[in-house]
């Protein structure tokens, strides 16, 4: 089973390395990584193109801007890739089912040296082109995806530690599992991605201190303050009434679920993550699962909660988001949406 992560990148030069290196940690050896930039004018590519493998048979490659993004049903390449021989799959707790034979993981070679040494790059895909916003970028990458089960990892977000992916596959080995999600926490921006490496699963700071306890969360806490705990909880259809969501960076799905039922819709602005998880959880009601614990740190400060005026506008966004679905919400669901924040200032333990 291949997990495909997708990363839209535009000018994440100061974070970028710290969300490549925490997916290159991963203890889940079937992993490809998808770049989406949208023409970065920084060091985005320098970076990703330094922490990335160029051996011949790998399929990384940077796109120009003609490069067109074909439909799922087409080959994504035009180019004959040469044959990449099987890397031996490191030990990972727990079953796991066999990578079908058609569809190779096209794992890479070792990684250059860079601030984290040792893991191999999972990068397979780097397109650099102009876009029509991170969602557009998104949507490029699932066009490009070849993985069973489709991941999206944010620029300025990171795994919260080594077994992440490791988890999320576990769960899909139960076939009636379309969907899962899991813990987020958001953490206040201490721009020393670079300076970071990971030691059995736990992030450390450069100079080799290591600080654990019983709380998973410490691997995050540790290293930069947390600022809230968005704590998702068990996955129930009416829950969405009373203005629930799960965090969309722990949101995987399988990708036969997006060729079903469609990918990110444009005119959905900021609440476009909001409208396809409507759309899958609660108009076509796929069966997810709840993976009680940390899997992603987010950086403050996003699109949707950077201000009132914003805040204000992905409101309309969200009512309009049921909408589009033929789905009505109860006269307090888009206000308790925002409300249901208070908690996470407060939910600071596992």
């Amino acid at each position: 089973m291949k997990i495909s992560i997708i990363t839209a990148t535009r000018n994440c030069a100061a974070t970028v390395a710290h969300c490549m290196n925490s997916l290159r940690q991963q203890t889940y050896p079937h992993i490809e990584h998808l770049i989406i930039d949208g023409a970065s004018t920084d060091d985005t590519l320098k970076i990703v193109q330094g922490l990335t493998d160029k051996v011949q048979g790998s399929r990384t490659k940077v796109q120009g801007s003609r490069f067109k993004v074909k439909p799922l049903s087409s080959p994504v390449f035009d180019y004959d890739l040469p044959a990449v021989p099987a890397v031996p799959a490191s030990p990972v707790p727990g079953p796991r089912s066999p990578v079908p034979g058609p569809r190779s993981p096209f794992s890479a070679s070792p990684v250059p040296a860079s601030p984290v040494p040792g893991p191999r790059s999972p990068v397979t895909v780097l397109l650099s082109e102009p876009d029509n916003g991170i969602y557009d970028a998104m949507n490029k990458g699932i066009a490009l995806a070849t993985g069973d089960i489709i991941g999206i990892l944010n620029a300025d977000d990171f795994y919260a530690d080594s077994r992440v992916l490791a988890r999320v596959a576990a769960v899909f080995e139960d076939p009636a599992v379309m969907g899962c999600y899991g813990d987020l926490v958001y953490v206040n921006d201490a721009r020393n991605n670079g300076q970071w490496t990971m030691d059995n699963g736990q992030w450390i700071v450069d100079n080799g201190q290591r600080k654990t306890d019983n709380c998973q969360l410490s691997i995050v806490n540790c290293q930069l303050p947390l600022h809230r705990y968005w704590k998702a909880g068990s996955f129930d259809h009416t829950r969405f009434a009373w203005g629930w969501m799960p965090p969309h960076p722990t949101f995987f799905v399988r990708r036969s679920v997006y060729e079903r039922y469609g990918t990110f819709r444009l005119d959905m602005g900021s609440a476009a993550d909001y409208e396809l998880m409507l759309r899958f959880l609660l108009k076509e009601r796929i069966r997810a699962a709840y993976i009680p614990s940390v899997l992603v740190a987010m950086r403050t400060g996003g699109a949707s909660n950077a201000c009132l005026k914003s805040r204000l506008r992905a409101n309309r966004m969200d009512r309009r988001a049921w909408k589009v679905n033929g789905l009505t919400p109860l006269p307090w669901t888009i206000l308790c949406k925002p409300l249901r924040k208070l908690s996470q200032w407060f939910v600071k333990n596992c």
